[in-house]
């Protein structure tokens, strides 16, 4: 009742208008429903806790967020990995990727997936300690992602008795995803902080090195309808500031009466 409920409670409080972002929404609700602070911990369920206080804002100056089949794409050149986590077992093994849908399926149909190399190329990993792994994808030509997308990397072993592992993953949507969205082409940037481990392991794996981080290489094929002017976006989102100031000041007695609950 912390992570995926979290991130339902978090989105209300904005979507009601009780918080205008996500930190305040998740400091809040971590507060209020755990001992020690921590409510929300899954990176990935954070991420999407900030994709809502975007969605919220655009929505608030009338401009329509595209999700589902809509959403913008974006076609994936490449994928790095820096100082890859070690394996502890003593097996052979390969490193792979996964990109897949998370979308909402059709009853029994089964997510969609974009791209695994383990159907294209294989790629042996080699043990150095923490390192730099490269995956270019589809011999040097891009994958195109919409929408909701998981990134999975798992140790595959050799002996097909052991089957594949996941290692770790990160999951984003392509229209939210980004610093710029008038820029044709980004690298968006994973930390550790940002990258969800994977407790379902079944090999010995450490945790994620400090340095660990995730590249991701990309282009849009089509202009982002949300690359509005930032000016006029600063100008808009600072008088919806002011306005919620004034309300809360007025009225505030609907957020006290939840931290009181």
């Amino acid at each position: 009742g912390k992570g995926r409920t979290g991130c339902m409670i978090c989105c209300y409080l904005m979507h009601s208008g009780l918080l205008q972002t996500a930190e305040q929404a998740m400091k809040l609700f971590n507060e209020v429903r755990t001992i020690n602070g921590k409510g929300i911990t899954v990176p990935s369920q954070i991420r999407y806790v900030r994709y809502y206080e975007k969605f919220i804002q655009h929505a608030k100056i009338g401009l329509k967020v595209p999700l589902g089949n809509n959403a913008v794409p974006i076609d994936v050149d490449w994928v790095r990995v820096s100082n890859f986590p070690g394996l502890s077992a003593d097996v052979d093994t390969e490193i792979h990727l996964e990109l897949k849908s998370i979308e909402i399926q059709e009853e029994d149909a089964p997510p969609h997936i974009f791209y695994n190399t383990q159907e294209h190329a294989r790629i042996a990993y080699r043990r150095s300690g923490p390192e730099t792994i490269d995956f270019t994808l589809k011999n040097n030509s891009s994958v195109r992602l919409v929408g909701d997308i998981r990134l999975t990397f798992l140790y595959t072993a050799n002996k097909a008795t052991t089957g594949s592992s996941e290692i770790m993953s990160i999951c984003f949507n392509t229209t939210l995803m980004g610093k710029d969205w008038s820029a044709d082409r980004e690298v968006e940037e994973f930390y550790k902080d940002e990258i969800d481990p994977s407790r379902k392991s079944k090999f010995r794996i450490p945790s994620l090195p400090n340095g660990v981080k995730v590249s991701i290489s990309y282009s849009r094929p089509q202009a982002h309808p949300l690359a509005v002017d930032s000016s006029k976006f600063k100008r808009a989102m600072s008088a919806e500031m002011a306005n919620f100031a004034v309300e809360v000041k007025q009225g505030g007695n609907s957020l006290e009466a939840f931290q009181n609950v």
